[in-house]
């Protein structure tokens, strides 16, 4: 018997942009957040700000190197 998540939940639940994407549209309110591609930064941004990897579940892929407060 097979008791975990199916596939599209689990392809879901890990890709953070895509489930803000399903559940904004759901109307269910989200923090604001952008998805960073190529080390591309938005201009204008109110620093500090914190960074964490799209695709990775938990606390992979999260350091303290996460937190920006320029865009040094």
């Amino acid at each position: 018997a097979y008791t975990g998540s199916d596939a599209y939940s689990q392809i879901l639940s890990l890709d953070k942009y895509l489930l803000k994407k399903f559940l904004t549209d759901l109307h269910i309110k989200m923090k604001k957040s952008f998805l960073v591609e190529n080390d591309n930064l938005p201009i204008g941004l109110n620093f500090p700000i914190f960074i964490k990897p799209n695709k990775e579940g938990s606390s992979i892929g999260i350091k303290e190197d996460n937190i920006l407060n320029s865009y040094k």
